[in-house]
């Protein structure tokens, strides 16, 4: 079965409950401020279980964006699984580093075959480090799909994934350009609801990882 890593917000419990989603494994990256460092919580299956009875909370997406990419992807390919790295909090921010940290534990630990990071950071900082660990990825057959949301947004501008536009696909490590149809909508979950919204490169990097998957298993 294919396994699918998602680095975003967590997902909607009652979106994962209603819909028999699958969650293989969980992490959660943040800083603490009072210890000056990260914090990582990781959940197993067990804990996955404890959390959609509500015994656990820190999974649940507090802005809605993780539950809408983690949507898109189940529309298109419901019979895969997925494990989560949480890195962006209700405000759709989170920090770089975190990225970092989520991405090595998806690389290290998870392995997943696809990788969806529908955001992404201008931080020069660690634009090398992050380069990195995309390469690894692309070697050991992790195959990432990440939005580009302008001229230095990392990792979606690497040569190592496949970075996803509005308008474009670029998939730079082949130097090819496929045009993407950016008047098309797209059906999300969203506060407990469907909903039909226009699409933008987040729920554009979902969409377009959904459809080669569905590809390549018809192939």
């Amino acid at each position: 079965m294919v396994h699918i890593g998602v680095i975003d917000s967590g997902v909607n419990r009652e979106f994962v409950k209603s819909y028999h989603v699958n969650i293989e494994s969980a992490a959660i990256f943040n800083i603490n401020p009072s210890k000056s460092c990260i914090e990582i919580i990781e959940y197993e299956k067990d804990d996955i279980e404890k959390w959609k009875k509500g015994f656990i909370n820190h999974l649940s997406d507090e802005s809605g964006h993780g539950t809408a990419v983690l949507s898109i992807l189940y529309q298109k390919c419901p019979n895969v699984y997925f494990s989560l790295a949480k890195i962006l909090e209700s405000d759709n921010k989170g920090y770089s580093i975190c990225l970092v940290e989520a991405l090595n534990w998806m690389i290290d630990i998870v392995r997943p075959n696809f990788m969806n990071i529908s955001l992404g950071t201008d931080d020069e900082r660690i634009k090398k480090k992050l380069y990195r660990l995309t390469k690894k990825a692309k070697k050991m057959g992790i195959n990432i799909y990440s939005a580009i949301g302008g001229e230095k947004s990392y990792p979606g501008v690497f040569d190592t994934v496949v970075g996803v536009s509005k308008d474009k696909v670029v998939k730079q490590d082949i130097k090819k350009v496929e045009m993407f149809n950016s008047n098309e909508k797209v059906k999300i979950f969203w506060n407990g609801n469907w909903e039909i919204v226009e699409i933008e490169p987040s729920l554009a990097c979902a969409m377009v990882l959904g459809d080669t998957i569905n590809q390549k298993e018809e192939n």
